[in-house]
């Protein structure tokens, strides 16, 4: 029958108890403007046991940031209009590092393997490398810091150069299961998939939910989830990096000038 006391933490912004810890300190701000948010439904602070706000989903609230380093990327390379569907400006520079052939008796499917690097603007801080996480400017969007060096693998099937009268293959984006890696492009169910109906599959790590990112900060953020965002934000880096992949398969001036 008595009034359960409310959280020690709660407490101190409730009852505005006096704190030298910062952390507490920094907090005070937000948990007013929700005491004066609760006040004006008619809830007074002194009656609460515990209170707390958080974000619902929305368009802008999943999608904002991804679109808006998007529409950055791609504008630095010349089209500002994504939504025509017409592949206009320069493409992303790249470079192939690596080609292996193979005979019929070595793969039956797969006639090339292509490895290399491609340049993506980097919209992490301090780097993209496992760890970096947005820096917002005033409106709540990343800040570009400097370009972010990918990998890419891809497949040439055997169909596309074999046979007789055989027509390039199509191009085709692959993408990797949770914490895997570009380097499944090259597993059976891709190539055969490639080989019967004429694919030219590429890969590249999804940054984010890629094999490198389970030492950290995957692991790390199950002890402490304030990391959470260093998970998140490289994950839409991550798809920032697979779009710009797409646009070197389709660009006129982008892998297929490549030898390989």
């Amino acid at each position: 029958g008595k009034t359960i006391r409310a959280p020690e933490g709660f407490r101190y912004y409730r009852d505005r108890l006096p704190t030298r810890r910062a952390p507490i300190k920094r907090r005070r701000a937000h948990f007013e403007g929700i005491f004066d948010t609760l006040r004006q439904a008619g809830i007074q602070r002194s009656n609460l046991y515990l209170a707390w706000d958080f974000t619902v989903a929305s368009d802008e609230n999943i999608a904002a940031r991804v679109l808006s380093m998007r529409d950055d990327a791609f504008g630095q390379l010349g089209d500002g209009d994504l939504s025509d569907l017409t592949v206009q400006g320069h493409a992303p520079a790249f470079q192939v590092t690596q080609v292996n052939n193979f005979t019929a008796g070595e793969d039956a499917r797969i006639a090339r393997q292509v490895l290399g690097t491609f340049t993506v603007p980097c919209y992490l801080q301090p780097s993209c490398a496992a760890g970096g996480q947005f820096a917002l400017d005033p409106n709540g969007l990343p800040t570009e810091n400097g370009t972010w060096t990918a990998s890419f693998e891809c497949i040439v099937p055997r169909v596309a150069v074999d046979e007789p009268g055989a027509a390039p293959a199509r191009p085709s984006l692959y993408g990797h299961g949770l914490f895997g890696s570009a380097g499944e492009v090259h597993a059976g169910g891709q190539k055969d998939l490639a080989n019967r109906h004429g694919f030219v599959l590429c890969a590249t790590d999804q940054i984010g939910m890629s094999t490198s990112d389970l030492p950290f900060p995957t692991v790390p953020i199950l002890n402490d989830l304030s990391s959470f965002p260093k998970l998140a934000d490289r994950l839409q880096q991550g798809l920032l990096n697979e779009l710009y992949l797409g646009r070197l398969m389709i660009h006129p001036d982008g892998l297929k000038t490549d030898p390989a």
